[in-house]
């Protein structure tokens, strides 16, 4: 025990801590913090989330047929509300318009115009429209509008091939993405109506979190080995029966602190990710009519957000073990970079390109492979490998 404490040290030296927290902030701020600041990332996104949070605590995960009724008197509400607040402004009576429709007509209008005078704009009717726009709740009814429609299209008919032309080459792809498709027909998942941004912030910041932890891990085990051959330290360590199992140690030691930091990693980027209130839909299906992405597998969102952390957690693990495994061949700092470095940069472009770019989705490795699940297939061989 002494001697895994003794090699604990070793890892967790203060400078490359310091080196670290630095390193982890700035990459947040330049990269992983855009999802957080703009986590329902424009106005549709922002009502969208607000409109699926009113109905959580109405309707709960999903909106039945009967359900979807009472869309079309809350949308009157909407309309009225958008005529009522149009009175606080001059211009409508200007332009000539005093609701919803008068004003989709006016701003339809124009817009015909400026396409017809070559995009040529009149900047004075900008004005009034954006003016209109940004002091009423416009979004809010276009956005709803846009969810109605989605509902009677998707809840009616998912086409096969919704966004996937081109995926899933072979015929068995293409055999198992129709039999999920039907599935979902089949099921209540089809009145799913998880946030239309949601999975895509959701991923993004997954993405950018899978990379950091990889980074950081590499960043913190690999001068280990290294800085134990520059000082000479092997020859001494098998000068005794306990030294010569040093190597042992050090894997364990190592094992250790990678799990560690990948656990403070995964705490540190949840904490702003759980205060934009995404748990709300928690226990809602990843098929969404808001959505126009179909999952392989049955989860909810809140089980897709725990299987993606201990995806992340294992790849994170496998980084280490690997970049240990090299650094022993190491014989100096520079050895180490060029050997640390193409690793980093592998497992950079597979994270993010492949394993943790919308996994378990239709339209990435399981639908090239026709195998549903193979991004977490190929995360556990990646593991194996680094064991």
């Amino acid at each position: 025990m002494e001697l895994l404490l003794q090699e604990l040290k070793k890892i967790w030296r203060p400078v490359i801590l310091v080196a670290i927290v630095l390193l982890g902030l700035l990459y947040y701020f330049l990269f992983a913090g855009f999802y957080i600041q703009y986590f329902s990332n424009g106005s549709e996104a922002q009502a969208s989330f607000a409109l699926s949070a009113q109905w959580a605590e109405k309707y709960g995960t999903t909106i039945e047929p009967a359900e979807r009724a009472e869309m079309d008197s809350q949308l009157e509400q909407e309309k009225a509300l958008f005529s009522e607040q149009l009175t606080a402004f001059d211009e409508p009576k200007q332009y000539g318009f005093s609701d919803w429709e008068s004003f989709a007509a006016f701003r339809n209008e124009y817009y015909n115009q400026t396409s017809e005078n070559d995009g040529k704009a009149d900047m004075g009717t900008e004005e009034v429209i954006w003016k209109m726009i940004g002091g009423t709740n416009f979004y809010t009814v276009q956005t709803l509008m846009g969810i109605m429609e989605s509902y009677d299209y998707l809840a009616s008919d998912i086409p096969p091939n919704l966004n996937y032309d081109g995926i899933g080459d072979s015929a068995a792809a293409q055999a198992k993405i129709l039999a999920r498709v039907n599935a979902i027909k089949g099921s209540s998942m089809v009145h799913g109506y998880l946030p239309s941004g949601i999975l895509v912030t959701t991923n993004g910041y997954a993405k950018d979190l899978a990379v950091w932890s990889v980074l950081s891990v590499i960043l913190l085990l690999s001068p280990t080995l290294v800085h134990d051959r520059l000082r000479r330290t092997r020859s001494m360590q098998w000068s005794s029966r306990k030294g010569r199992q040093i190597l042992n140690v050090q894997f364990a030691a190592a094992g250790i602190s990678a799990a560690v930091l990948s656990a403070v990693n995964g705490i540190v980027y949840a904490v702003p990710l759980l205060l934009q209130h995404p748990l709300i839909f928690k226990d809602f299906s990843l098929f969404s009519f808001q959505i126009f992405l179909i999952p392989w597998f049955d989860w909810t969102y809140g089980q897709y957000l725990l299987i993606v952390a201990a995806m992340i957690f294992i790849l994170a693990m496998a980084s280490g073990g690997l970049a240990v495994f090299l650094s022993q061949y190491s014989g100096n700092y520079v050895a180490m970079m060029l050997k640390t470095l193409p690793l980093f940069a592998v497992f950079a472009f597979v994270l993010s390109k492949w394993l943790i770019n919308f996994p378990f989705f239709i339209g990435g490795l399981s639908s090239t492979f026709a195998l549903p699940g193979a991004e977490g297939i190929f995360s556990g061989l990646i593991a194996v490998l680094s064991i």
